[in-house]
C-alpha cells in the first residue's frame, strides 16, 4: 500500500493507534512501527502519545478523540465558543478516565475526571459541553476557571434553556449546585428555577464564590452568601 493511500485512510481517525495502521494495511506489529517511524520523520504524523499519533492539528478533535466519551469543557470551552475575550492554552476534557495532561505543540491537554459525561453535542468531530452544562461544570470545578469573574462570563453570555438546565440539576441533584445555579440564572438573566426543585430552603447558607470566602450580602431566597 502506498504512503499516500495509507495517509488518505489515517486522515479519518483524529486520533489513530498502532493497531489502527495495521488494520488498515494489513502489515504485521513490527513493520507498522517502522512504518510509524518513518511517517514521523518525515513529518507526516504527529506523535501525540505513546501509541497515540495524529495527521492534523487542530486540537481541538486530537483532545477530544484520545479518550472516548469525553468533551471540550471548562474554561477552554467558554473561550471556544467566544465568551471570554482571554486566550485559554490550557484545553480541558472532561471524561470519566483519570490521566495524565499531555503536551501537544504549545497546548497542554488536561483531563478532568467527572462522574456527570453527559450534556455535550458533536461538532465535525470535536465533542463540546452544552451551554447549560458547561454553567453546571465550572461550579462544580470552579479552579478550572481561574477566578470567579471568568465563571460569571458564562452566566452573562452563554445561551441557556430552563428545562434541559433542570434536567441535568435533577440528575445530578446536588442541593448546593441548585442554589448557585438558580441564583446566578435569576441575578444575572431572568431565570427563575426555584419553583422546580424542593427542600431548597432546608440546609444553611452557602458562600457562592468558592474563591472569595468574604461576601457584603444574604440572599434569604436562595440561601445564598455573596460579594
Amino acid at each position: 500500500m502506498s504512503t499516500i493511500s495509507i495517509l488518505n485512510k489515517l486522515n479519518n481517525y483524529p486520533v489513530f493507534t498502532l493497531k489502527d495502521i495495521q488494520r488498515i494495511t494489513k502489515y504485521s506489529a513490527n513493520y507498522s512501527k517502522l512504518l510509524v517511524y518513518r511517517l514521523k520523520k518525515k513529518n507526516l504524523i504527529y506523535f501525540i502519545e505513546d501509541g497515540a499519533y495524529t495527521t492534523i492539528d487542530d486540537i481541538n478533535k486530537i483532545a477530544t478523540n484520545i479518550i472516548t466519551p469525553s468533551y471540550l469543557s471548562y474554561w477552554y470551552a467558554s473561550y471556544y465558543k467566544g465568551y471570554t475575550e482571554q486566550i485559554v492554552n490550557s484545553v480541558f476534557v472532561a471524561t470519566k478516565v483519570r490521566k495524565k495532561e499531555i503536551n501537544f505543540q504549545n497546548y497542554k491537554i488536561k483531563f478532568i475526571n467527572t462522574k456527570y459525561l453527559f450534556g455535550y453535542y458533536k461538532e465535525k468531530d470535536i465533542f463540546i459541553v452544552d451551554d447549560n452544562k458547561l454553567l453546571i461544570d465550572a461550579l462544580l470545578r470552579p479552579k478550572t476557571f481561574g477566578n470567579f469573574e471568568e465563571i460569571l462570563k458564562v452566566v452573562k453570555n452563554a445561551n441557556f434553556n430552563k428545562d434541559k438546565i433542570v434536567s441535568y440539576l435533577k440528575i445530578i441533584n446536588n442541593i448546593s449546585l441548585i442554589r448557585k445555579v438558580g441564583f446566578l440564572l435569576e441575578k444575572y438573566r431572568s431565570i427563575n428555577i426555584f419553583d422546580e426543585f424542593d427542600n431548597l430552603t432546608n440546609s444553611n447558607y452557602i458562600i457562592l464564590n468558592s474563591f472569595y470566602k468574604k461576601y457584603k450580602y444574604i440572599n434569604k431566597k436562595w440561601r445564598i452568601k455573596y460579594d
